[in-house]
């Protein structure tokens, strides 16, 4: 699955360093990283998981992106572009991720932790334990198949109204900047034909429930027999 290089001896040396210490989130500021990812069919178990520090967990998604090539190294470019920008625009180093999150740990212990002091009904504790049991075995949640009432559809519309353009302008991290014609060259590369995240993959609706479904295209006529089809097999719109 991962090209062997340098960046993979790096890799590996952080996970088994990390492994091999008692790290405990109860202590630290320590992150969860998935020794394989998720998004390449990695397990959520104990052996696939580490406890990283922020700044660890950063880099090591760096590394992924050096030791993977085609539509995983796409998914891992992805991945970390997740977490060099925040919602503003604002770029984050390895230094910087670190700093921030290390921050909001500490803001959030003790007498500062919004739950301090308080204790939990055994009527709430049995609904968390409940739900999350469910999740772990992949079962529907609790709100699947529900609808949000026409209230709260408008309340969200407002909430993204507001802070519409949150990226536009001046606010743009690229604000005034180019791409170079060597960084087009490479994002071209990152996203031409089988290194596109999206490539291969078909968009598929039920009839009777309207569902829909993100497939890949060999999976076609197996989602037919479900009753799956493509749009334009339909006259009317979704």
């Amino acid at each position: 699955m991962f090209l062997t290089n340098k960046y993979s001896k790096i890799y590996y040396a952080i996970i088994s360093r990390a492994n091999s210490e008692n790290r405990s989130k109860k202590e630290a500021c320590f992150e969860s990283h998935h020794i394989i990812p998720k998004s390449l069919g990695g397990a959520n178990i104990k052996s696939n998981l580490a406890l990283l520090t922020p700044k660890e967990h950063f880099i090591c998604h760096l590394l992924l992106v050096k030791m993977t090539e085609h539509q995983q190294k796409a998914k891992m470019v992805y991945a970390i572009t997740t977490m060099r920008y925040n919602r503003y625009g604002t770029r984050y180093n390895s230094n910087l991720y670190h700093f921030f999150k290390e921050h909001f740990f500490k803001s959030i212990r003790g007498e500062n932790h919004p739950l301090f002091g308080k204790e939990r009904s055994e009527e709430t504790k049995k609904l968390i334990s409940e739900r999350t049991k469910a999740a772990m075995a992949g079962k529907p949640g609790p709100n699947t198949g529900k609808k949000w009432s026409e209230e709260r559809i408008e309340k969200w519309k407002e909430i993204v109204n507001k802070d519409k353009g949150w990226m536009v302008g001046e606010k743009n991290g690229m604000f005034g900047k180019k791409h170079s014609d060597k960084t087009k060259e490479i994002f071209k590369k990152i996203n031409a034909g089988t290194n596109n995240p999206c490539y291969g993959v078909r968009i598929v609706y039920n009839l009777d429930t309207g569902e829909k479904k993100r497939i890949q295209a060999n999976e076609m006529e197996i989602y037919n027999k479900l009753g799956f089809f493509p749009k334009q097999k339909y006259k009317y719109k979704f």
